[in-house]
This record gives C-alpha cells, sequence and structure tokens, in this order.
C-alpha cells in the first residue's frame, strides 16, 4: 500500500496515545497496533533523519559568518517547558532577522513536501476492532490496521 508521511506520522501519535491510554488490555486490536507501529518505526526515522540532515544543510546555508567566511555561533542552555535546563552551552549558528526568516519559510516548505512524500507499507489488519474509537483513531488507523469498508464490531 503507497501512504504519505504525514498519515504514518498521524498514525504513530495517534496509536501511541490509544495504546498509553488503554494499556490495562491487550487484545488482538492492540497487538495490530503494535505490530505496525513496529513496521513503520525504522521508515519514520529515516524520514525524520532526511528531514533533520536537509534542514541543518538549509540553516547552514544562512548562518552568518564572520569577515573569514567562519560561521558565527550562539552558546545557550537548552530547556523543557517548565523551563528545567537540559543541556548547558549548546551551539547553534547565529542569523540576521532577514536569514532567519529565510531559513525558517525554507525549512517550512522543506517540511510541507517531505509529508506529502509517499512510502509503501504493508497494513496488518486487525481481527477486531473495538467499537469505541473516536473519529480521529478511526481516520488515523483506517488502511493500515482497520479495513477501509469494515464494519466496525464491539469488542468485549
Amino acid at each position: 500500500m503507497i501512504t504519505t508521511y504525514e498519515k504514518l506520522y498521524l498514525f504513530d501519535n495517534i496509536a501511541s496515545k490509544f495504546l498509553e491510554k488503554n494499556k490495562a488490555t491487550d487484545t488482538k486490536f492492540h497487538y495490530a497496533l503494535k505490530k505496525f507501529a513496529k513496521q513503520i518505526a525504522k521508515k519514520i526515522t529515516e524520514h525524520r533523519d532526511e528531514f533533520l540532515d536537509k534542514s541543518t544543510d538549509i540553516a547552514m546555508k544562512y548562518a552568518s559568518v564572520d569577515k573569514d567566511n567562519n560561521i558565527l555561533w550562539e552558546k545557550i542552555d537548552t530547556k523543557d517547558r517548565e523551563g528545567n535546563i537540559l543541556s548547558q552551552n549548546s551551539t547553534i549558528p547565529m542569523f540576521t532577522k532577514d536569514s532567519f526568516l529565510k531559513k525558517e519559510k525554507e525549512i517550512k516548505s522543506l517540511e510541507k513536501e517531505l509529508l506529502k512524500k509517499t512510502v509503501e507499507v504493508e497494513p496488518y489488519f486487525a481481527t477486531e476492532t473495538p467499537s469505541n474509537l473516536t473519529d480521529l483513531e478511526l481516520e488515523a488507523f483506517e488502511g493500515f490496521v482497520i479495513r477501509i469498508d469494515e464494519v466496525v464490531e464491539e469488542v468485549k
């Protein structure tokens, strides 16, 4: 089956949340989610690596340089959402306001392009499907672990 990376990321995100929310149960549907997630893990990692490589290339294209053409680096502390320091004195390239905006625009364009990129996967259809899936879960799982034309049957 041919799909987009955008759909794989949606599946991966929603499947992780579903499995975490329902970790007390272990059904055939859970097995199908885990099996398909394992299959796509390498593809997602390779895709993320491609994005990181290309976005780093873009960043270096727009990075500020000194008079000898050496990249200017800025030391920063990396913090989590709560403000806790994760790492100290990390270095990132410096940018002018104009070059920063150009870099961000080009990276956003790259991200959109790479999310639309297609990839081949092998669905692993569950033999049972919970009847209480949300619309978002149905959207994320259809075609990968739920047959598109399948009638949802209640799992007890």
